[in-house]
Formats: C-alpha cells, sequence, structure tokens
C-alpha cells in the first residue's frame, strides 16, 4: 500500500506515489484530467480515480491479485471524479496486412478508449475480420502494434486474454460438446473457480437462451443463431475488460438481437470498451459512441457518434457519402425483374 501522503510534488497540480514497484502519477489540474503510469513489471492498470473527502483515491489493479489503493491529497475541489480511460485505452497503431501481395489493411491508426463503444463499419471484404483477428491475436499483422492498457501481445499475452473477450466471425465452439460443457471448458481455460463458473454459466444462458434445455444439446446440432448464443456466453463468462465481437447480430432473431443491445448498453463501464463489427445499422448505432470507416485498407472516418452525425443525412446516407458505391443499372436486371 502507499502512504497516505505523496512522496513527490511534481508541479501545479501533479502528485506522485508509489505502491511497491508501481509508480503512480496524477495530474489532476481541472483542465487536463490525466494519469500518468509508469509499470514495473508489467501486469498493473489505473482503474480509477475518485474524490473521496479530503483525497483523490486512485484504485490500483495487479494482474491476478487484490485491488490496491493510494491515496493523493485533493487540491481541485471542483473536481471530484477523474477517470484513467486513456490509461485503460486499446491503442491500434500502424497495423497493416497483406494476403498475396494485396494490401487488405494499411497502416491504420486509431484508439478506443475505455468507456466507449467503437463501430467498424466496411464492405463486404473491406478488412474488418482482418483487424478483429489481428485484435484477438489470432493472426499476425506484417507490421505495427496493437496494445490494451499499455499491454502488448509480445510481452503480456496471457495478461491480455485474461481480460479479453472476443466472439470472432468463425466461432470456435467445440460441437461434440454440449453448450453447458463447452463453457465449463471455457471456464476452465480461465482457472475460474467451479462453482462460480456454474454460477456464471446459469445466469448467462439463463438470459441468451429461450431454452435453457437447448444449453444441454451437442453444439453441433445448434441453429446459426443458438452457435452466435453460445459463442457470446463463452466471450462474457470471465467478465472480461475488453470485448471484441465480429457481426454478433447476424444469425440472431429480433427478441435475441434486442436482448444483446440492452446487455451491450449496460455492461459498457468507465473500466471497459467493446469493439464491434457490424452490418446491423440499426442496432449498431444503439450501442456505440464511435465510428471507423473502412475502405481500401485505411480508415476513412475515425471518430465520435456525435462528430459523425449529421442533422441533414441518416447514419446510412452519411456512410454511404464515404463508401461512395458504384452507380448500378438496374435496368440490366429487367429480364428477371418482368
Amino acid at each position: 500500500m502507499c502512504n497516505g501522503q505523496p512522496q513527490n510534488a511534481l508541479g501545479n497540480g501533479v502528485r506522485e506515489g508509489s505502491i511497491g514497484a508501481l509508480r503512480v502519477q496524477i495530474d489532476i489540474a481541472a483542465n487536463k484530467r490525466q494519469i500518468g503510469i509508469t509499470q514495473e513489471p508489467s501486469g498493473y492498470r489505473a482503474f480509477r480515480v475518485v474524490g473521496v473527502g479530503e483525497f483523490f483515491v486512485v484504485n490500483i489493479f495487479p494482474v491476478g491479485k487484490k485491488q490496491q489503493k493510494c491515496k493523493f491529497p485533493r487540491i481541485v475541489e471542483t473536481l471530484e471524479i477523474l477517470e484513467a480511460n486513456t490509461m485503460n485505452a486499446l491503442h491500434i497503431s500502424n497495423i497493416s496486412k497483406k494476403y498475396s501481395g494485396k494490401t487488405v489493411l494499411n497502416a491504420l491508426q486509431c484508439s478506443v478508449d475505455a468507456g466507449s463503444c467503437f463501430w467498424l463499419v466496411g464492405r463486404n471484404g473491406a478488412g474488418k475480420s482482418t483487424l478483429i483477428n489481428i485484435l484477438a491475436d489470432l493472426i499476425a499483422p506484417d507490421s505495427g502494434t496493437v496494445t490494451f492498457g499499455g499491454l502488448s501481445y509480445a510481452t503480456d499475452e496471457l495478461a491480455i486474454k485474461r481480460n479479453l473477450g472476443v466472439l470472432p466471425d468463425k466461432n470456435p465452439a467445440i460441437p461434440q460438446l454440449t453448450g453447458w460443457e463447452y463453457l465449463q471448458f471455457v471456464g476452465l481455460l480461465h482457472e475460474l473457480p467451479p462453482d462460480e463458473c456454474k454460477r456464471r454459466a446459469e445466469s448467462l444462458l439463463a438470459y441468451f437462451f429461450d431454452e435453457t434445455e437447448d444449453t444441454h444439446k451437442r453444439i453441433g446440432t445448434y441453429s446459426h443463431g443458438m452457435t452466435k448464443k453460445i459463442g457470446l456466453c463463452a466471450a462474457l463468462l470471465h467478465r472480461p475488460q475488453y470485448l471484441i465481437l465480429d457481426e454478433p447480430f447476424a444469425g440472431l432473431d429480433p427478441v435475441s438481437s434486442a436482448k444483446l443491445v440492452q446487455f451491450l448498453q449496460s455492461y459498457l463501464s468507465p473500466e471497459r470498451a467493446i469493439f464491434l463489427s457490424s452490418h446491423d445499422l440499426g442496432y449498431a448505432q444503439k450501442i456505440m459512441t464511435h465510428i471507423g470507416i473502412l475502405e481500401n485498407g485505411t480508415l476513412q472516418f475515425v471518430g465520435s457518434a456525435e462528430d459523425f452525425a449529421s442533422s441533414k443525412h441518416t447514419l446510412e446516407e452519411s456512410i454511404l457519402q464515404i463508401l461512395q458505391p458504384k452507380e448500378s443499372n438496374i435496368h440490366e436486371l429487367n429480364w428477371l425483374l418482368q
């Protein structure tokens, strides 16, 4: 634990303290609202800073250990809550990928802060699933880096995957297992205590499945929508901080889609981030806080939903303005339409 007083004062509004080898520097000037953190060793992340009485309390979460706290004297009375959203951000830095000499992703760069839902939009074959597979460490980029809260796959693979939930386009669910058995298997991978795994699995299945007896049937007999649901349950079982979803609404009926929207709206919090790829504009726009338009291997637009919104155009019209689809002559199909 750190002392109640900071070890160093680094200038107006800046204080520094420590928890063991972890150094925490906080700038609480009202116009900056930033946290700096130096990780020695890796495996720590700033969790949240909250104004409590005369102190700012920095909650620190060392991976695999109990949460710890560090107090700093409050020096800005008007700033009550300061969240380390940028420290917990997902950063995509100059990611590039080619297949058979064709550039699919070209120096992509963006950040998804904690508390945000980033919606990736693009044509079929634009590279959305390729990017998601890179984020999930299923394939390697040709160049560039991905970091989660400052951690990279090169040095902190296990720490990242403990806090990462992924629903890929190709669901990895094992068809020979029942839905229930598969979730117990996933729980073992995440080293969840058996009783806790059972409790979480029961609640997830009860929420996402209309008929819980279906969860005791083999996944190989599931419909596309049911397979998607069991994949969602598996991605959520260990309560990840980062959630990456590739076409989560594809195959879901309207009731299940509405449930998923409601869940994701509730799941998003100041400590969590969602990266979502979906062609379902109606559902995605109810969740997303930020949007990225992927076209010709690059992000043609990256920004907040407010920045993208236009009073003159619908969301679909605004997206099509950027994607600029080629004009097609419907009269060429008169042989079929008549």
